[in-house]
């Protein structure tokens, strides 16, 4: 899971040293799930922060364009409560009722 929607593919190299909002889950051994729960609006096609570094820049790149795509959260919790992350992404997805829509290809 990142901190914006899916990245461009050509950013894979850049952008999967991200990988610590995801990995750190697996190397704890903690149970985690993603839910999508929105999509990324037109006006939101943008991102800056006050770092303005390399990650702001491919952030802000691989966000142009990306109206329409998902973005979900990410449900963790401890050591075998893998029915807890279950139940909350459960409760999560019922109370968002977030429909994705998937494309023609």
């Amino acid at each position: 899971m990142y901190p914006h929607c899916a990245f461009n593919a050509k950013d894979v190299l850049e952008m999967g040293a991200m990988l610590e909002y995801s990995l750190i889950w697996n190397a704890l051994y903690y149970p985690a799930g993603c839910v999508p729960v929105t999509t990324v609006e037109k006006d939101e096609e943008q991102f800056s922060d006050k770092h303005n570094d390399r990650w702001t820049k491919f952030i802000d790149r691989t966000a142009k364009g990306s109206a329409g795509m998902p973005i979900s959260v990410q449900v963790i919790a401890h050591n075998y409560e893998d029915e807890k992350v279950l139940a909350v992404m459960k409760a999560i997805e019922k109370g968002v009722k977030y429909d994705m829509k998937v494309p023609n290809v």
